[in-house]
């Protein structure tokens, strides 16, 4: 993405035609295109030609370009748009988008300011992880020494051999190393895991072996091994409304503080519950928020 942007400030900032014969970029101001041949990027090999529009008025300078079938290694983007506007100092990203990803925001290259919004909808085939990539960034600082924030889901996805449910993470850091926080990932029977760690973003397929993994909760067939608070417990949903739960204090306590549970789920968080717990029979009702 980095790279069609710099295509654009080069086409603002000076409109000339150029060219080599491999590895290159040709800028054809009199038939108003730009074509990359076997352009190489940070070992991504990218093809194509886009149609541009320069518009001149009279504090301000419009780009636009539109390529067709770019393509960027063994991938192939239907379409890519972009439109900068040039205001004094500041280039405005008003569109950048293409099937996969959106991004707007503005950089002021006087004073090396650069802020953007990042959206990403794609399919993410790795050779070791693959699966439905969502993502929401933004980026602040300079052009080239910049933070990145926000947060990546992976979901219906498989690494190597095995299928997962998703995997959420947020991120915060210096492309491309990030922090990540308040991650998990969920397995196709529900089995859930924290993970915490740093993580280069550009070897995602590298992910797991690079982070730590807790277990927060076990499916052991239509049964989950919950951890909640103090409590360890069994849980079963028998179907939508109704529930049962095996709990027990996980201090050392009695066995006198362990106790089945029936739930019944009514509207929204309301639960009517049926508690047996050592010598006492409890009938409440419960409203439970999660967060």
């Amino acid at each position: 993405m980095r790279f069609f942007f710099l295509l654009g400030v080069i086409v603002l900032t000076n409109p000339l035609a150029f060219g080599f014969s491999r590895n290159c970029v040709f800028i054809d101001t009199v038939e108003k295109k730009i074509e990359l041949r076997d352009f190489i990027l940070e070992n991504i090999v990218i093809n194509g030609s886009f149609g541009f529009n320069l518009k001149k008025g009279e504090d301000f300078l419009l780009l636009t370009l539109d390529g067709k079938d770019i393509a960027v290694d063994n991938k192939i983007l239907r379409w890519v748009r972009l439109k900068l506007i040039k205001k004094g100092e500041v280039i405005f990203i008003n569109n950048f988008s293409s099937p996969d990803f959106i991004v707007k925001g503005k950089w002021n290259y006087n004073k090396d300011e650069l802020f953007l919004e990042i959206g990403i909808n794609s399919s993410l085939k790795e050779q070791y992880l693959e699966g439905k990539l969502e993502a929401k960034l933004k980026v602040w600082g300079g052009f080239f020494n910049n933070l990145m924030s926000g947060f990546i889901n992976i979901s219906k996805g498989r690494y190597k051999d095995k299928e997962f449910e998703s995997l959420l993470f947020n991120l915060l850091g210096h492309p491309p190393f990030f922090n990540i926080t308040d991650a998990s990932l969920v397995l196709k029977d529900g089995t859930t895991f924290k993970i915490e760690g740093s993580v280069n973003i550009k070897d995602l397929a590298n992910f797991f072996n690079l982070v730590d993994f807790t277990l927060q909760k076990l499916a052991l067939g239509d049964w989950k091994l919950i951890e909640e608070k103090n409590s360890v417990a069994f849980k079963k949903e028998i179907d939508d409304r109704f529930g049962v739960v095996f709990a027990a204090d996980s201090h050392e306590v009695s066995p006198s503080d362990s106790g089945a549970e029936l739930r019944y789920k009514m509207e929204g968080d309301n639960f009517l519950k049926f508690r047996l717990q050592g010598n006492k029979d409890i009938v409440g009702f419960e409203r439970r928020k999660e967060f």
